[in-house]
Parts: structure tokens; C-alpha cells; sequence
């Protein structure tokens, strides 16, 4: 049995786009001048020799970005035929003939409400190959991926008051406002900023018109008012102007309170605008939950690797990872007490950082995110200590968080995570890499493996 399995490559939002996306002056595509660096990616996956699994966790597709004024876009066809992207199909197919390749659903390539999932993945079997697994949610071993963008208010499905099934969520229209202002030649803006000002309208929120009023906010900074159309043909069931659609969801903070006991709606807008940790925290790493030794997540387009550490049980694990050394395990347990206390300081010096960071701008409070992460601290480092012989000793993480980064234009660095088994130390490492401008290893951590 070979002592190092082969890895699995995850990546996610791609953003592929039909040909009027590319077109110029002003294109509104995200992924342009990266989409040849995508394909020179995959194909070099494919030479290797030591991957054995491709997962795109969602947003490999954009049918969301696009103007007001246009019809949107329906149907995946016009995204697999566009010249530019035929590079990045052909690559897939190859990847999914050779190995496994997974394909995970994100907000941007959601369905919309005449489709199934089942015709969706159908259709992309039919294009891409065969072979491709299109699954809702990742899971093999002690591995979750997802794409994230069901802990993001804006972005998760909507389930209507009136019965409607789960639909495309206000985020969608958000999106369209985004591609409309990049037409008129501006400099464009991450609309979802807006959202940083949540905590000074909160007094709003038992009010029926906090989210009309919010969307006709963003609307008017584009220059579409209350009445301007939004092209919905093709979608049947959705009102064409701007004060229209933000009214269809003036519910939206209460639905989300009535249908997901997991997590709080004031949680769940961190997801909107790029922080995801506290919903890995509360879904995965909480006390009595599934406790995954892997959590890989897209949608922020912020590439991270974070550590879980147990300090309750850290001790007795080191113990034992120790106790090939020619010495009592009661000395080494006396002995790496202080150095663990001194640890467990600094780690709760930054979960203090951590919580001001996640509350800033947000309308989290302090105690509540304080409380989610103190059981489980999360950190973006390593921690090791000194042994009795003089080494030193790098703790095992309890769980790792991923995310997969980006490929879109406007990020300085095209990114991916990668897994992979270590029979021999008994190690199941998680390693973040930058390809593009350069292939680099950015973080590197590991669990221990289920004995």
C-alpha cells in the first residue's frame, strides 16, 4: 500500500460566461483574461499522476451577471459554446474520462424555477461527460464541501410566504445591478457593500419595507429607480421593476427566521459579503455537531486555511503521539502544561481579533460570535510547542477550514485547495496554492487521521 494517497483538487467560482458577457467596451464577464489560465490548470491536472479527484464546489458558471436591460441568461448552452470557454469544456471532459470528477452546484449557476436538478444534471453530463458526479453536497470520509451560499442571506433559495418552491433569491437581482453599472463604463463596485450599513438601519428590520428599501438603494446608485424594468423574460412567476422585485421579498429576514433554526439571520449576512467562518463554526464545529475533520468551502472568493484546535483532549493526543520518547508520559504531561496554557492565551488573544473582525459592520454582536467560537477556537496559524528532548512539536489541528478562493479577473490570485492522505505520519494535510500569477503553497495544515 503506497504511503501517500492520491490528492483531491478543489476549486470554485470560475464564473464562466455567455459571449455577450465578453463583448466589448464593457464587458461585464468576471472570467476573461483567466479563463486561459483555468484551462492551462486543468490540463496540467491532468498530466499528473498523483490526483486522483477534481471537486468544482460551485459557480463554475455565471448566469446571474447580467444587465437590467438584457434577457437573462437560462440555459447553460450559451456558456458551453462560447469560444473562449471551449478550451476550459474540452479539459473537463478529459478530466472526467480519466478520474473522478464532482461537480457542486453554486448560487451563480443556480437553478432557476423551471428547472429540476435533475435536468440540470443531465444536461451537464450530456455536455461535459458522462461521468461527471453532480452532487448537492460534497461528502467522502472526513471531507465536507460545499458552496457555501446557503449561510448567505442574499444568496441562499428563497422560500416564498405564499408556497412558491425555493426560487432565485434577491441576490440574483443584485447581481444584474452589479453587471448593469459595469456597462456604463464605471468602475465597478461590489454592490454587496451596502450591507456594511445593515447595523444603521437596524431599527427598520420589524418593518415590512427594510429590504425593499434596501434594494431600491442599490438600484438608484446604478441609476435604475423604483420603476425601472428588470428583463424577466423566459422566468416565468417574477415581477418586471425594481420597486416590484424588492417588495417580492420584503419577508426575506423573517422566512429565513422561520426556516433555518441552524442559523441566525444576522450570521448568515457575514456569508454575504465574504465571511463564512461563523457558519462553518456553527454548522459543522459546534459542540454535538457532525465535527468533520475537513470543511471546504467557495462563494467568498477569499481564499483561506484555518485551524480548529481541541484544547480540552489537545494534551492526552500529544501524549500520545509522544510516548515513543524515552521518557514517562506523567513527565511529559507535567512538563507541557505550561507551554499549553501559554498557547491557550495567545489562541483566546486572537479569537478576541477575530471576534471584533467578524462583528465590525455587521449586526453581530460581540457575546454572540464570542460564544460561537471560544468552544472551538479557530485560528489562520500553526501552534507548536517545545518537547523535553528539545524538539519541537506541531499540534495536530481538530479540524480545518478551506476556502477555495477565486479565478475571477478582478482577484489578484487564482487559487485552489488540495488534500491528501499520509498513511505513514497518520496525517491528512489540507494545502491552499495559488496557480496564477505563480504557482505557490500558500498554507499547509493537517489532522490526524481516524484511527
Amino acid at each position: 500500500m503506497p504511503t501517500l494517497a492520491k490528492k483531491k483538487v478543489f476549486i470554485s467560482d470560475i464564473h464562466l460566461g455567455d459571449a455577450k458577457s465578453l463583448d466589448k467596451p464593457h464587458h461585464y464577464g468576471r472570467c476573461k483574461t483567466n479563463i486561459k489560465h483555468l484551462s492551462e490548470f486543468l490540463n496540467k491536472l491532468l498530466q499528473s499522476e498523483d490526483v486522483a479527484e477534481v471537486v468544482i464546489l460551485g459557480d463554475l458558471f455565471d448566469r446571474w451577471v447580467i444587465p437590467a436591460d438584457q434577457e437573462p441568461l437560462i440555459s447553460f448552452e450559451e456558456i458551453f459554446n462560447t469560444t473562449e470557454n471551449l478550451e476550459v469544456m474540452e479539459a473537463l471532459k478529459h478530466l472526467a474520462a480519466k478520474l473522478i470528477l464532482t461537480y457542486v452546484p453554486g448560487n451563480h449557476d443556480m437553478i432557476l424555477p423551471m428547472e429540476k436538478p435533475a435536468d440540470i444534471e443531465q444536461f451537464i453530463k450530456s455536455y461535459i461527460h458522462k461521468n461527471i458526479r453532480y452532487e448537492q453536497k460534497y461528502q467522502r470520509g472526513t471531507i465536507v464541501g460545499e458552496h457555501g451560499h446557503y449561510y448567505a442571506l442574499f444568496n441562499a433559495p428563497y422560500l416564498f410566504p405564499d408556497g412558491i418552491p425555493p426560487s432565485l433569491p434577491i441576490g440574483y437581482f443584485i447581481s444584474r445591478l452589479e453587471a448593469t453599472k459595469s456597462l456604463s463604463g464605471e468602475k465597478e463596485d461590489n454592490l454587496y457593500l451596502y450591507l456594511k450599513y445593515v447595523p444603521r438601519i437596524l431599527e427598520q428590520i420589524g418593518k415590512a419595507n427594510f429590504i425593499p428599501a434596501l434594494f431600491t438603494a442599490m438600484a438608484d446608485d446604478v441609476g435604475l429607480k423604483e420603476s425601472a424594468p428588470i428583463n424577466m423574460k423566459g422566468i416565468p412567476g417574477f415581477p418586471a421593476t425594481v420597486k416590484e422585485i424588492g417588495n417580492l421579498y420584503k419577508e426575506l429576514i423573517k422566512e429565513w427566521q422561520m426556516n433555518r433554526q441552524d442559523l441566525d439571520w444576522s450570521l448568515s449576512v457575514a456569508g454575504d459579503i465574504g465571511r463564512l467562518l461563523l457558519a462553518a463554526a456553527m454548522i459543522y464545529f459546534a459542540p454535538g455537531g457532525p465535527d468533520p475533520d475537513i470543511v471546504i468551502f467557495g462563494h467568498t472568493h477569499g481564499a483561506k486555511l484555518l485551524r480548529k484546535y481541541d484544547f480540552n483532549s489537545i494534551l492526552d493526543r500529544i501524549v500520545d503521539d509522544v510516548v515513543r520518547l524515552p521518557i514517562t508520559k506523567h513527565i511529559i504531561r507535567e512538563t507541557l502544561k505550561e507551554p499549553l496554557r501559554h498557547i491557550h492565551d495567545r489562541v483566546i488573544s486572537i479569537l478576541e481579533t477575530t471576534v471584533d473582525d467578524l462583528a465590525e459592520g455587521l449586526p453581530i454582536s460581540k457575546p454572540m460570535a464570542r460564544e460561537i467560537l471560544k468552544e472551538a477556537p479557530i485560528v489562520p496559524f500553526d501552534i507548536s510547542i517545545p518537547l523535553p528532548d528539545g524538539r519541537s512539536y506541531s499540534l495536530p489541528c481538530r479540524s480545518i477550514y478551506a476556502n477555495c478562493g477565486t479565478w475571477v479577473d478582478d482577484k489578484q490570485l487564482c487559487t485552489y485547495v488540495e488534500t491528501q492522505e499520509d498513511f505513514e505520519h497518520e496525517r491528512h494535510y489540507v494545502r491552499l496554492f495559488s496557480y496564477y500569477p505563480d504557482k505557490k503553497l500558500m498554507q499547509e495544515a493537517y489532522c490526524n487521521l481516524k484511527r
